[in-house]
């Protein structure tokens, strides 16, 4: 049983790997169009900080299955996004 889960791990860090591989269209900087930034917290709520170029970009995630606007939430340097319609997804994880 136990070699079930180390399994379903192993195939979970894999997707999480080909997940962060793409260039994600709603993770980029909207003045320099990079993907080299970080979420973090600010007066008006969660936004992307660009590394390239210092531009900040609202961070507004859009569910993929329902296509309403998600509501970003933080646990450690995982950002996780969840839409009315209870779809949860995996939002950005900023570097160590």
């Amino acid at each position: 049983m136990s070699s079930g889960n180390s399994s379903r791990a192993s195939v979970r860090t894999s997707q999480e790997r080909q997940a962060q591989a793409r260039p994600r269209p709603d993770v980029a900087c909207r003045a320099c169009s990079g993907v080299n930034v970080t979420v973090q917290f600010g007066k008006y709520g969660y936004y992307l900080k660009c590394a390239d170029c210092g531009g900040n970009t609202p961070a507004k995630p859009v569910c993929a299955a329902c296509g309403q606007p998600g509501k970003v939430s933080k646990r450690g340097l995982e950002f996780t996004a969840t839409c009315a319609g209870g779809h949860s997804w995996a939002y950005w994880t900023n570097p160590a």
